[in-house]
């Protein structure tokens, strides 16, 4: 999609959700996210699931947390409807948790930059809230225009939020306290787990 000069890519794996209830100890989505300053074409793709690769994020999802499938169960949340787009060079994100579930972390699954690409003077951030009812993971992006230059934020990344039940103290080492970043990244120096990092702006709209 282009909108005035930006083009924004944001695709999840749209693999239907399964009935969420204090029955899943977690719920998980994988993201790919792009905006980008750019003069050729470029095209939006999203990425239809199936079983298999379902699978596989659930998977990844408990592997991180270090529970034991046979005890905590795993199921797909779809988050692809808040992921809004705009034309503007700043743009914020809140990805919430469904109803009963809490926000726990996210993490970039590259190598590179550590696993977050930022160029150009470009920024992309994601922390993680939780006061009161704001619950959020909070993503925030600054793709500066700049004529005849490639600009932009690019990172593939697993959200993982868990029930409310459980809580996120169940997993101290893997979910992040309110008020840390998940990454900060400007200019291609990306540094993971950041704490006290919340930002005047994290307020939901």
């Amino acid at each position: 999609m282009r909108v005035a000069g930006i083009l924004l890519f944001a695709a999840t794996l749209l693999i239907p959700t399964l009935a969420l209830s204090a029955e899943a100890g977690f719920v998980t989505q994988k993201i790919t996210y792009k905006r980008e300053v750019k003069f050729n074409v470029f095209q939006k793709l999203v990425k239809e699931s199936t079983s298999k690769e379902g699978q596989a994020v659930v998977a990844a999802g408990c592997a991180y947390l270090g529970c034991d499938p046979a005890s905590v169960s795993g199921a797909l949340y779809n988050l692809n409807d808040q992921l809004n787009q705009t034309d503007e060079q700043d743009q914020k994100n809140y990805l919430r948790p469904p109803p009963g579930y809490t926000t726990c972390t996210a993490f970039p699954l590259g190598s590179q930059y550590n696993g977050v690409e930022s160029t150009e003077d470009s920024t992309f951030n994601a922390t993680v809230a939780r006061k009161g009812d704001q619950d959020f993971l909070a993503l925030y992006t600054v793709v500066p225009r700049k004529v005849g230059r490639t600009v932009r934020v690019m990172a593939t990344f697993d959200v993982i939020f868990v029930s409310k039940r459980l809580g996120w103290k169940s997993f101290p080492d893997k979910c992040l306290p309110s008020g840390t970043s998940a990454w900060l990244s400007r200019n291609n120096n990306t540094r993971l787990n950041v704490p006290n990092t919340v930002p005047s702006w994290i307020t939901p709209d």
